[in-house]
């Protein structure tokens, strides 16, 4: 009989995406932030990022279905077939058209994606490593639902200044979420202070 009082009892356990298959999925919401060069560049020069919110759905350990979200990791700007964003959304034809056309009701929205997850060396993390179209639309209707909380207690969409990227705070340029009311942009004095931010740093 399991013991009610131990310390491991009640522990939280996570959905996440599998591993190396394809998983149906959406963009809900992605970020654009100015990122240090990496070692390698020839140029000091910040890099224009960006980093997308996949959703979709998948069976918890009691069968139920649930939403799942992750965020694919930093990628630089580039459309360039050799780059990051073009190798991570695999043979997507017209990717900057895709990409860029995010207004309400937009291609970027009201497309159906499958994701692959690949898992890290140590087999603690695991990446969205590629994404191509797919055609499950039953995923379409998942929408942004994170919401940060202002100094006066009430919650908004608007994201935090400051995002973790590479282990580093940076600043945020924009947040674009789809949400049950529509697309909305986040940017400027609409993004909000985090109270934690020492914490975490």
């Amino acid at each position: 009989m399991a013991n009610k009082e131990s310390p491991l009892a009640g522990r939280s356990t996570y959905t996440n995406f599998p591993v190396d298959e394809y998983v149906s999925a959406c963009i809900i919401s992605y970020q654009v932030a100015s990122l240090p060069p990496s070692k390698f560049s020839k140029s000091q020069q910040p890099v224009p990022s960006v980093r997308f919110l996949l959703a979709g759905r998948v069976k918890n350990a009691e069968g139920e279905l649930v939403v799942v979200r992750k965020w694919t990791s930093w990628m630089s700007i580039s459309y360039n077939e050799k780059a990051k964003l073009s190798l991570v959304f695999n043979g997507i034809p017209n990717l900057e058209e895709l990409i860029t056309d995010d207004g309400e009701g937009g291609k970027l929205w009201e497309t159906p994606f499958k994701i692959m997850l690949e898992a890290s060396r140590d087999g603690k993390y695991s990446n969205i490593t590629r994404i191509k179209i797919g055609d499950d639309k039953s995923v379409l209707d998942i929408t942004y639902t994170g919401k940060s909380k202002l100094p006066d207690g009430t919650e908004t969409f608007a994201p935090y200044k400051k995002v973790s990227a590479y282990g580093k705070l940076v600043y945020l340029e924009l947040a674009v979420n789809k949400e049950e009311d529509g697309v909305k942009s986040y940017r400027g004095e609409d993004l909000i202070e985090n109270p934690n931010e020492e914490e975490n740093a």
